[in-house]
Formats: structure tokens, C-alpha cells, sequence
């Protein structure tokens, strides 16, 4: 009965101290609001792409040529990103680094594909890059088709690829953020402060 007095006597004792529970309990969630805010952007996983633009000069023969415009109209399509057509050559390797245009390419006469990329835009001409890799790879397979086996490259360009990956995540409603960081860290801060709190009473009785 004695240690339940204590603890009762305790309990009032602290809960009467205004100034501690201040300190103990809305001190840390004050910091948790301010920390997490300030902190939000490093914990955005999402990825804008903004306004691309892209040179380009196209003097392939034909089938290349045909191919490229209409690679280019799809990605115009679905990425939104903006292809110009410039005859200059000299001049769009200038403009690469002179504006905001984040690459160049030319294709040549000689069936090759040239890129110029614009470091100051580094994450569009990366993607420039890999899109157009990608467009090279497809190219080089439809001409090996043409060459060694002409009679299949009329399915194999309407044949879609199968899907030979599949990517689950463990967490599909939400991934962690900010706040969630430091609300598990200021729990802990108010659980030290109680702690201390259970110490101080003891050494006074």
C-alpha cells in the first residue's frame, strides 16, 4: 500500500509541474513537425521531368530516316519531350551549350547516330541517351530481320515483347517519410524524459 501511496503522490506531483510536461511531451512533438517539414524534400522518391527540348538533324537514308520520325513521335507522345529539326550542324552543337537544350543528334548519311549532350541538363540527356539506345537496339534487330530473314519482320513489328520481369514491392500503399523518421526518434526522446522523470522521484523519496 505504501509504494501505491508513492506512486499516486508521485504522479500528482509531476503532472502538477506544467512547465516539465512543456518541456517533456510538446517540446518534442513541436520539433518532430519542424524537422519533418523542413526535411520533406530529401525523402521525395518521385521524379518530375520537366520541359526537354532536343536537336536533331536527319540526313539518313530512308528507312532509317522513317524510322526515327516516327521513334520520335512516340516519345513526344508519351514523355512529352520536344524534338527540333535543325539542318546546321556546326550551329546546334553551339546552341547545346549555349541554351536549354538538353542534347543533340544527328544522324548521319553514313547510317550512324550522333549525340551531343548538354551537361547542364544531365538527367534529360541521360534519358536521351538511354531512349535512344533503345531505339538503335530495336533498329539493329528489324535490319538484321530485313537481311536474314525478311518474311518475319512484318509479325516481329507488330509482336509485342513479353513481360519477363515482374517487380513487387513490400510496402505498395506507402513508403516511409519524413515525419514517420522522426516521430520514431522524438517517441524515443519522450520516453528517455519519463525515464529520468521515474529516476528523479525515486532519489527524492
Amino acid at each position: 500500500m505504501n509504494i501505491l501511496s508513492i506512486f499516486k503522490k508521485e504522479c500528482t506531483h509531476n503532472i502538477r509541474d506544467i512547465k516539465a510536461n512543456v518541456l517533456m511531451v510538446l517540446f518534442p512533438i513541436v520539433l518532430m513537425v519542424i524537422l519533418g517539414a523542413a526535411l520533406s524534400p530529401m525523402f521525395n522518391t518521385k521524379v518530375e521531368l520537366d520541359y526537354v527540348e532536343v536537336l536533331y538533324t536527319d540526313e539518313a537514308q530512308a528507312y532509317l530516316s522513317t524510322a526515327y520520325a516516327e521513334f520520335t513521335d512516340q516519345v513526344a507522345r508519351e514523355m512529352g519531350i520536344e524534338f527540333e529539326a535543325i539542318d546546321n550542324t556546326r550551329g546546334a552543337i553551339e546552341k547545346i551549350g549555349d541554351s536549354n537544350y538538353s542534347a543533340y543528334i544527328h544522324l548521319t548519311d553514313k547510317q550512324e547516330i550522333k549525340l551531343y549532350k548538354n551537361e547542364k541538363y544531365a538527367f534529360e540527356a541521360n534519358l536521351i541517351e538511354a531512349i535512344t539506345r533503345s531505339f538503335v537496339e530495336k533498329y539493329n534487330v528489324y535490319m538484321e530481320l530485313a537481311t536474314k530473314a525478311p518474311d518475319k519482320l512484318e509479325a516481329a513489328s507488330t509482336m509485342e515483347m513479353p513481360s519477363l520481369l515482374r517487380l513487387r514491392s513490400l510496402d505498395r500503399k506507402k513508403s516511409a517519410e519524413s515525419m514517420d523518421y522522426y516521430a520514431v526518434t522524438m517517441l524515443t526522446l519522450i520516453l528517455l524524459y519519463s525515464s529520468l522523470t521515474g529516476i528523479e522521484s525515486i532519489k527524492r523519496e
